[in-house]
């Protein structure tokens, strides 16, 4: 039991490095497609037009949110073709530590997590990833509850004028 747990967190992290540079499972925000994500994930758990959910036995869950179409004539924040992916939100199903996804924080653009006081999120803009983190001393310091995929700022020419 315990090897196992090991195992799936060294595999998050492991994976989680290979992200950075390729997306998530080889998902790319503002490059992949709803056809992309089917060929490589199959069939979600659930969904509708705007996102897919997958659950994943082993290590996470994960909501893929995609573009309508409307575009920036619309008041659209992006400038991409229906379907295609804006984010990739993942939470592990097991604990997953920073430490673990051997992260420097320090490198990181630290902002408040909402209205969570005991959360702090911690974005690498340039690569389109953002973790969601415990940040306050204790028991749960430094797990990792979320990582969100983005638009990396290469993409930057696709984002709307005006849009956050």
């Amino acid at each position: 039991m315990i090897l196992a747990c090991v195992c799936a967190v060294l595999s998050v992290a492991a994976q989680t490095q290979t992200r950075r540079a390729a997306g998530w499972r080889r998902i790319v925000p503002a490059q992949s497609r709803r056809a992309d994500v089917l060929r490589r994930l199959g069939k979600p758990a659930s969904g509708n037009a705007s996102y897919s959910s997958y659950e994943f036995e082993d290590d996470e869950y994960a909501r893929i949110f995609y573009a309508d179409g409307k575009r920036c004539a619309a008041g659209g924040g992006w400038n991409v073709p229906a379907g295609t992916v804006l984010s990739i939100v993942v939470t592990p199903r097991t604990e997953l530590r920073v430490a673990d996804l051997g992260l420097d924080l320090g490198k990181l653009e630290k902002e408040a997590a909402g209205d969570t006081p005991s959360h702090a999120n911690y974005k690498d803009a340039a690569a389109g990833v953002t973790y969601e983190v415990f940040d306050k001393p204790g028991a749960d310091y430094g797990r990792v509850l979320s990582i969100t995929h983005t638009p990396a700022a290469r993409y930057k020419r696709l984002r709307c004028p005006g849009a956050n």
